[in-house]
């Protein structure tokens, strides 16, 4: 293997884990047992129309820890701060640059969709620790627009 296959490979593989399959992948029509914005680290879009609880993570802790720098006392307890409820993102953007006399653009998009499965099987975490699993399937989508720029 040389070493571009070696690096080709490397980015296909932080691609994948950040960001998802992408089209023609073996992964393209994958099963995940974790909701997309957990399983992936970027790489994911909500719908701006999509509820509250689908725009936002209740469960993540995004509150910042204060390292002391020395010289305070020690049994002051500093103020908590407060926490503000991020949404996931809901729209990208892209700039192009074209000539002058460019009237039209053609572009592909191409994503993803992820659909919850009902729960399919329990699974035993030990005495007491039984839940089901949640699966989700994706789809791989793809459209062609054309863009007039006059």
């Amino acid at each position: 293997m040389t070493p571009k296959q070696v690096r080709a490979d490397l980015v296909d593989a932080l691609c994948t884990d950040l960001v998802g399959p992408v089209a023609g992948s073996a992964l393209e029509a994958e099963r995940i047992h974790q909701a997309p914005a957990r399983w992936y680290l970027t790489g994911f879009l909500v719908p701006y129309e999509a509820p509250a609880s689908h725009k936002q993570d209740d469960t993540g802790d995004d509150q910042m820890e204060l390292v002391d720098a020395g010289g305070a006392d020690d049994n002051v307890v500093p103020e908590s701060q407060a926490r503000s409820r991020a949404f996931f993102p809901s729209s990208m953007g892209l700039s192009v640059l074209v000539a002058q006399t460019t009237s039209t653009l053609t572009v592909e998009v191409l994503w993803g969709t992820y659909a919850r499965l009902p729960n399919v099987a329990a699974v035993d975490h030990g005495p007491g620790r039984i839940h089901e699993s949640e699966r989700w399937q994706r789809t791989q989508n793809q459209q062609v627009v054309t863009v007039n720029l006059r």
